[in-house]
């Protein structure tokens, strides 16, 4: 037996007193938790000619009637409208009705989110769509913040969905005539208890029931996970497998400066297709910087420079982990050489801090002009600690505009294979704390450039004797001469000269084959002759 009861549907849509009065054919209603519903209606209208215009994304309002009373109201916004077959008297219409909140879906947007907690920034995205006073939160825990969060291209819906389904959160729409009101909970328990008596179950079909019943209820079980491990990494704490909170953001370093890090070497940029961003240290989070070599205090550094364009990844794919995997040359930032003009050069070129000046390893690969080239802006210090060998295949110039120190804690050997010429512009002097040894095969000149007391006066060419004895080795203009002992010894390929020297008056003695004969002997010294 069929029970009738007094239900009846109203439905209105669009704005204003000249809003056209439909008639509910039938009407089909899908509501889900954490889901937009969607209500498919089936109207008549006396009007053939409905002004869409008056009725997509305007509100719309689903009355369930009992008797004279009210008992269900089902709220939205028009979505999508058309218009069926004309009849003697009647227009047959379809609408399709969903919550404010379905608009999100017809919108996407790159942007960043930092230093916010996940409801923050729901908030923040539902307001640019004006669902303000029409939203609530019900926070029963605490959600920290997100040092960087980023929509990366999705549309508005899928971002909140995400973010809010990541930090445990249901919603659902509360219906009036007024309006609907979106509700976000962490909780399951979005509504409350709903009050009245318990749900009636009718699985009999046909007729109307006085109140609300179930007509179909399903029971199943299913294998699930029993347990589940998540585990994050981050590179402060390698070995520590938990989610870490944000770190905190170091002072900026003032107007001008070029380079902005911190401790680890990470960099903040300014993504392209962040329009909010204000291109400063508040457009994106410390981004770390993939370098050439990295190890334990040992490796490569370069940090990127203010103005510079760098390449980005994402960690597993996920955008708010970035990442620094390059950088790349664009119109205003040129490569240090004209190109392809100096295609051939590979040059490890950086730019002085704050200045004009520069360091440079430049490498030229042209055939034939292949060259190394070091450039240093002010100091170069080298530093072997073991053995350091120079091949030089032809001619080698040193140019130094200063002082030259050269400190030499051992021997020392010098061979030129040909001519050796040594150009002093001023004074030069030798100072040998023990034996100075000179040997030259042919002749010996040394000239003065004027006469001094107690000088060398004269030019004093000196040749091996071929006997033992004494030899004149300079007069001084006191008429004091100094004679050179010659001695040739059967062991020796030639003659030499012994470091003997001795002074003679001039008028007593001439070259005397022996010292003895020497009748006025002044002094008697090793070494060379001196005043």
């Amino acid at each position: 037996m069929s029970i009738r009861c007094d239900l009846r549907f109203t439905f209105t849509a669009g704005a204003g007193a000249g809003a056209d009065a439909f008639e509910v054919v039938e009407f089909h209603l899908v509501e889900s938790l954490s889901e937009t519903f969607h209500l498919d209606v089936q109207l008549s209208c006396a009007n053939p000619a409905v002004d869409f215009g008056q009725i997509l994304d305007r509100p719309a309002l689903l009355t369930i009637w009992q008797g004279g009373q009210p008992v269900r109201y089902v709220h939205g916004s028009v979505t999508s409208f058309q218009q069926g077959n004309t009849g003697f008297r009647r227009t047959r219409y379809r609408a399709i009705v969903e919550p404010r909140l379905a608009r999100l879906q017809l919108a996407s947007d790159w942007r960043i989110f930092q230093a916010l907690s996940v409801p923050d920034i729901a908030t923040a995205v539902l307001k640019k769509h004006a669902i303000t006073l029409d939203y609530e939160q019900k926070v029963t825990n605490p959600h920290a913040p997100r040092e960087y969060c980023v929509q990366a291209g999705g549309t508005d819906y899928h971002f909140v969905e995400r973010i809010m389904r990541e930090e445990g959160f249901f919603y659902g729409f509360l219906h009036n005539a007024e309006g609907h009101r979106l509700i976000h909970c962490d909780r399951l328990w979005i509504f409350g208890k709903q009050p009245g008596l318990p749900v009636e179950y009718n699985p009999q079909a046909g007729g109307d029931r006085p109140g609300p019943a179930l007509r179909s209820f399903t029971y199943g079980e299913n294998v699930r996970t029993a347990r589940q491990t998540q585990r994050d990494y981050n590179f402060k704490n390698p070995l520590y497998n938990q989610q870490t909170k944000r770190a905190g953001e170091g002072e900026g370093e003032g107007e001008g400066e070029e380079i902005y890090c911190d401790e680890f070497g990470r960099v903040k940029v300014q993504f392209p297709w962040d329009r909010e961003g204000r291109h400063d240290e508040h457009s994106s989070c410390w981004i770390r910087v993939s370098q050439k070599i990295a190890g334990a205090l040992w490796g490569h550094m370069a940090i990127p420079r203010i103005g510079q364009e760098v390449i980005i990844s994402n960690f597993d794919g996920d955008p708010d982990q970035p990442v620094i995997t390059g950088r790349s040359f664009n119109a205003n930032q040129r490569p240090p050489y004209e190109l392809p003009r100096h295609k051939t050069r590979m040059p490890l070129k950086s730019q002085t801090h704050k200045g004009e000046g520069f360091n440079e390893l430049r490498f030229e690969d042209e055939a034939g002009q292949e060259e190394i080239l070091i450039h240093a802006q002010e100091d170069q210090n080298n530093i072997v600690n073991h053995d350091e060998t120079t091949f030089v295949g032809h001619d080698r110039k040193e140019q130094v505009e200063h002082d030259e120190i050269i400190d030499i804690g051992h021997d020392r050997t010098e061979t030129v294979g040909n001519d050796e010429q040594v150009t002093i512009g001023q004074d030069r002097r030798h100072d040998i704390d023990r034996d100075d040894y000179l040997t030259i095969e042919r002749n010996h000149t040394i000239t003065t450039g004027k006469t001094a007391p107690n000088r060398w006066a004269t030019t004093a060419a000196t040749r091996p004797p071929p006997t033992n004895g004494w030899r004149l080795a300079g007069t001084w203009s006191n008429g004091w001469r100094a004679m050179r002992c010659w001695k040739r010894a059967s062991q020796l390929s030639s003659a030499r000269a012994l470091s003997s020297y001795r002074l003679v008056k001039s008028s007593a003695c001439t070259a005397p084959a022996e010292p003895s004969r020497c009748t006025t002997e002044a002094s008697h010294w090793r070494g060379s002759p001196s005043p």
